[in-house]
């Protein structure tokens, strides 16, 4: 049986894929971005079927798990295929809207209070954003709890989903990008801070600024924690705090990503819900009629 996250994957890909097709102008192998979304789009009915028809425990927690890596390969993909609609980059209308909301350029302000130990806690939070699914999914995987899991990737996806759309439409790039000639100074801490900017500076995209997916998702993760595993939320919470105030810290986003960001987040759990609500009921009203 299909769940919603398997349907939405699907409609994303198929929709990527007629994107492709239609804006191809400025991919150089627009076909191959196409025919490896009919692969995946394979893999998971085979997944799916096969499911079915075995009871093994692997198979399931492929089953429940692959959502969870097609996240990263479809965001790293987005790198690839910022420039599909238009090469041009939307990050001045950021800069502008930054600064007309709050009168400074927002990263360079918070420039003042940079110290290595606030640099280190705050890059501990960025970090976190890693293994905040699998950390919140495993949770609710090991307590037996799979339609909150389900819950979890299926928002997780929508926000992810809508963030990739967006930069297709809209790519900017980050300030630490843009905005180097007003941050001379390299932001200094520990391990957390090497880790953070090894990982970004190897697997960041271009033009994936507006609005922050980090942030998107990480709303998801919370609002998933306070429903399901409230001890967890308060745990989490402090944290994903600082994860949003370290986008911007960090020079990786504007304020304005943050802010679309915990939007989109918003809007990704609501559309989530609604969806397993409506999912739910169909298959009660099914059962009622056999």
């Amino acid at each position: 049986m299909f769940r919603p996250i398997d349907a939405i994957t699907i409609g994303y890909l198929l929709l990527l894929s007629v994107l492709v097709a239609f804006f191809n102008g400025n991919l150089s192998r627009p076909w191959a971005f196409i025919f490896l979304h009919l692969c995946i789009i394979a893999l998971i009915v085979g997944l799916v079927f096969l499911a079915r028809r075995m009871r093994s425990e692997l198979v399931r927690f492929c089953r429940e798990w692959y959502p969870g890596l097609f996240f990263i390969f479809g965001f790293e993909e987005i790198g690839y295929l910022a420039d599909m609609v238009t090469p041009e980059r939307f990050h001045q209308a950021l800069i502008a809207l930054d600064y007309a909301i709050f009168g400074v350029h927002p990263t360079v302000w918070l420039g003042q209070f940079a110290r290595p130990w606030l640099t280190e806690m705050l890059m501990f939070c960025f970090a976190s954003f890693y293994f905040l699914i699998p950390f919140v999914g495993l949770v609710l995987y090991f307590k037996n709890k799979q339609e909150e899991l389900s819950e979890l990737l299926l928002t997780a996806g929508i926000a992810f989903y809508i963030c990739f759309l967006i930069f297709i439409f809209l790519p900017a790039e980050g300030p630490w990008i843009t905005m180097i000639h007003l941050h001379p100074e390299p932001l200094k801490g520990g391990p957390f801070t090497w880790f953070v900017y090894f990982v970004e500076g190897l697997g960041t995209i271009r033009g994936g600024a507006f609005p922050s997916s980090h942030v998107a998702v990480a709303v998801v993760v919370l609002i998933a924690a306070y429903r399901h595993q409230r001890v967890l939320f308060h745990g989490l919470l402090p944290v994903i705090i600082g994860l949003l105030v370290s986008t911007v810290y960090g020079r990786f986003h504007y304020a304005v990503d943050v802010l679309s960001g915990v939007l989109v987040g918003l809007v990704g759990f609501l559309i989530g819900l609604w969806i397993l609500q409506r999912s739910r009921r169909d298959v009660r009203e099914a059962a009622f009629r056999k």
